[in-house]
């Protein structure tokens, strides 16, 4: 649920300095611009991901004039997606390495 998701987001960010989890339905444009923010940071795993967020990023650009900074993951988490965390939340499988721990226990909690 968005509420569970949420909580998720804000434990998994709760020690690094200046990040806000909120929600919006719109575009995120519209909402940077109601909220003030001035930029986008972004990461992407692999080639695939980057021309998904290039495309993104010029879009926010061109009618938002918000620029995206985007920046390349680990290798050790090229191959994890929120498919694979799914299918190993359902299978009862090892989420270490997968998702942080502060996550993990949340999700240990609603078993």
């Amino acid at each position: 649920s968005e509420a569970e998701r949420l909580e998720m987001l804000r434990a998994a960010t709760a020690d690094i300095r200046g990040v806000t989890v909120d929600f919006s339905s719109g575009l995120v444009i519209d909402y940077m611009r109601e909220k003030g923010i001035e930029r986008i940071i972004k990461g992407y795993r692999n080639e695939i991901d980057l021309e998904y967020e290039r495309e993104q990023a010029e879009y926010n650009l061109s009618k938002g004039g918000y620029a995206t900074e985007l920046y390349k993951s680990s290798p050790d988490f090229e191959n994890i997606s929120s498919t694979l965390a799914r299918e190993r939340i359902a299978s009862g499988g090892e989420l270490f390495g997968i998702l942080p721990e502060a996550v993990i226990r949340i999700i240990k909690k609603r078993k």
